[in-house]
């Protein structure tokens, strides 16, 4: 209902995403991606994104999935609790809505015996950008602080519905 423009798509450390005329620089939408009662994450203290950690890693957009495309983010934020949270969100391009049933909270598990089995949100952030192949979505996890037992993470998201494929 805005007509067309050229977009330019911004998203920040407080979790929040923007879309901007390209062209005026003119603010068309704004959308705060964090769930009720949260925050932007904080750092632990460790100064290594600081003050806070929303969306850190770059997002991916597919022209071709959805009605009119679609963006794909992750967003790091803590609830009233204390609990640490990461989300997968699949954004409709025009109006920055939900889409596909989501956003997908960040859960993994694997075999072995290494330094960690279970994705701990705590200790982990994702600072890469996503990457869209052959319709899978993948996201990476390292340390976050560099600190206590942690591993590396690789996990793959369907971008047709969100639905964990490979960890």
């Amino acid at each position: 209902g805005q007509d067309t423009h050229n977009l330019l798509y911004v998203a920040t450390e407080h979790a929040s995403l923007y879309a901007f005329d390209a062209d005026t620089f003119v603010k068309l939408l704004q959308v705060s991606l964090l769930g009720p009662n949260e925050t932007s994450s904080d750092d632990h203290g460790c100064g290594q994104v600081t003050p806070e950690i929303g969306i850190i890693g770059t997002p991916v957009i597919d022209l071709q999935a959805g009605p009119v495309g679609t963006l794909f983010t992750l967003v790091q934020s803590k609830d009233a609790s204390g609990h640490y949270h990461h989300r997968l969100h699949a954004l409709d391009l025009t109006t920055l809505t939900e889409q596909l049933g989501g956003p997908i909270e960040i859960q993994a598990t694997s075999p072995g015996k290494g330094a960690e089995d279970t994705f701990n949100p705590t200790v982990h952030t994702t600072r890469p950008g996503l990457l869209i192949s052959n319709g899978v979505i993948y996201t990476t996890w390292g340390s976050h602080c560099d600190a206590g037992n942690y591993a590396g993470w690789v996990l793959s998201y369907s971008e047709s519905n969100l639905s964990q494929v490979g960890v």
